[in-house]
């Protein structure tokens, strides 16, 4: 049985919903409300404005994807690189991550300052990537690699079939193995 879901989520719910199914373009309040089934008023007492929503989805997108990195390391291990096979494997897991990562496109359609929190996660993360012992190089090719094919997926332009997809998973998790750990 899964947890209620209250208000606040279902509203964000509703706006990650959009973005997926018609894009950011079409993100409106209005059009949240709807989607919501609730009234704008009701919306608004939760998200006062579009920036508000925004910031959520945005929040509960790092949260989330938080939780799953957490899960993830705790099946593979703590050492750098099973840290970093932990963020490949949540980045590229599906279809979850795509419905989150609406609150990015989200955001970045319609006010790009909203993805500091994002920017702030990932500065945080290249530091205990090197402080692990990882080089920062190497951790940067392997996290653009897997953010690139991500991003192919939440736009639907990946010229990858699933074979591909996993040779691909494959030689980043090779990358990982053979050639990140600082000598």
């Amino acid at each position: 049985m899964s947890p209620r879901l209250n208000s606040r989520d279902l509203i964000i719910d509703a706006a990650e919903a959009i973005v997926a199914e018609v894009g950011a373009a079409h993100l409106t309040l209005d059009a949240v409300a709807a989607k919501a089934q609730i009234s704008k008023g009701g919306l608004m007492y939760h998200f006062p404005n579009k920036d508000h929503l925004l910031r959520a989805m945005v929040a509960r997108l790092i949260d989330r994807f938080n939780q799953m990195r957490s899960k993830a390391q705790a099946r593979v291990g703590d050492k750098p690189a099973a840290m970093l096979k932990a963020h490949v494997t949540t980045t590229l897991s599906q279809p979850r991550v795509s419905r989150l990562a609406a609150a990015i496109l989200a955001a970045a359609a319609n006010e790009p300052k909203l993805l500091k929190p994002m920017r702030d996660y990932y500065s945080k993360r290249f530091e205990q990537f090197e402080e692990a012992g990882l080089r920062i190089e190497d951790v940067a090719v392997v996290m653009l690699a897997t953010t690139g094919l991500s991003m192919f997926e939440q736009l639907r332009i990946s010229p990858f079939n699933g074979k591909q997809r996993r040779r691909i998973i494959e030689k980043l998790m090779s990358l990982i193995e053979k050639s990140l750990i600082k000598k």
